[in-house]
């Protein structure tokens, strides 16, 4: 599909999209949110495109299979390499690749799409994007659950649960190891997501009372994965949740690390004392959890995520069409 010259034309770096990880998909779904929106103006980006290799601009070679069966209109997203860039074009890159200053130079608007509460370096040159409101001054573009997930998640079914505590592959050994000792004495499991086929996870997700997603970052997929299939998240206020709107939880199972916490009503309970009611009391705690699995169940979704596009970018696009900016307003001089 050619583009239209006129408009503003999107692209979105596909460097990584043959990787199987939480951060590409979240790219993955953002690209078919700019292309529902913007459909003759969104591409990817990749540098190893090359003329050499049959049909180059093919995309489904370079998408990870996983993601091609989950989002199957990806591979109508062309590949471009980076010389069609011109002057006033918009560059999405992730949080992981530094401000491409190269391209900035070119004239061309480069937004870093932030997936993490961790520390990040900004630079003058980049703007950026967030995944949730704990950065007011960023615009916001929310990613969401795998729909098959989802799907799988639908009815709740509480059967198969027993008394097993998810934490994320990830996670620290000190945090790992509190955790397990917590658990000898509780009498409960621990086990790490990590390792599992994608087919397998909803059986483990249903068999777990309890994910521990110890100073969430970001759009952690395991932690709100579990979530949709029932399990209770526990996390802690050392990085993250600024703002409840990103993850409505209730405030008793956000435990407190330190007395200067920025989180004012963080829970007083400890890890043993919160872990022992969740494994105790499962069911008692599906109340308290119903607004966090239903904003992972319902609320966030493909459409919620275009709703975002569209107002992340609506200024950019009003502003460009009303010929108030125009290419030298990208230069950096």
């Amino acid at each position: 599909m050619a583009f239209d010259q006129t408009a503003l034309r999107y692209f979105v770096d596909g460097s990584s999209t043959m990787s199987n990880s939480g951060a590409v998909e979240t790219l993955i779904q953002l690209v078919m949110c700019l292309r529902t929106v913007f459909p003759s103006q969104t591409r990817f980006l990749r540098a190893d495109v090359s003329r050499t290799i049959p049909n180059p601009r093919l995309t489904k070679q370079w998408i990870h299979p996983r993601y091609i069966a989950e989002y199957p209109e990806v591979t109508k997203v062309p590949m471009s390499p980076p010389h069609e860039l011109r002057s006033g074009d918009i560059l999405i890159v992730p949080h992981t690749t530094a401000c491409p200053t190269r391209f900035v130079d070119r004239g061309i608007r480069v937004f870093v799409y932030v997936l993490t509460s961790d520390d990040l370096v900004e630079s003058l040159y980049c703007e950026y994007i967030s995944h949730g409101y704990d950065d007011t001054k960023r615009r916001v573009i929310r990613p969401y659950v795998s729909p098959s997930l989802v799907a799988r998640a639908l009815p709740l079914d509480m059967s198969g649960v027993r008394k097993i505590v998810l934490m994320s592959g990830k996670s620290s050994k000190t945090i790992v190891e509190r955790v397990r000792m917590a658990c000898d004495a509780l009498l409960c499991d621990v086990v790490l997501v990590r390792g599992y086929r994608r087919e397998s996870l909803p059986r483990l997700y249903r068999s777990a009372a309890v994910f521990v997603a110890w100073c969430l970052s970001g759009f952690e997929r395991t932690a709100f994965e579990a979530t949709i299939f029932g399990a209770a998240l526990i996390t802690s206020d050392c990085r993250t949740l600024t703002d409840f709107r990103d993850i409505p939880i209730n405030k008793k199972y956000v435990l407190r690390t330190n007395e200067s916490t920025t989180l004012k009503n963080a829970s007083s309970f400890s890890l043993m004392e919160v872990l022992k009611e969740c494994l105790s009391h499962y069911r008692g705690t599906l109340p308290w959890m119903a607004k966090t699995m239903r904003q992972y169940r319902e609320q966030l979704s493909e459409h919620s995520m275009i709703a975002d596009v569209r107002a992340a970018f609506a200024l950019t696009a009003s502003m460009e069409s009303s010929g108030s900016l125009s290419p030298r307003d990208f230069q950096v001089l």
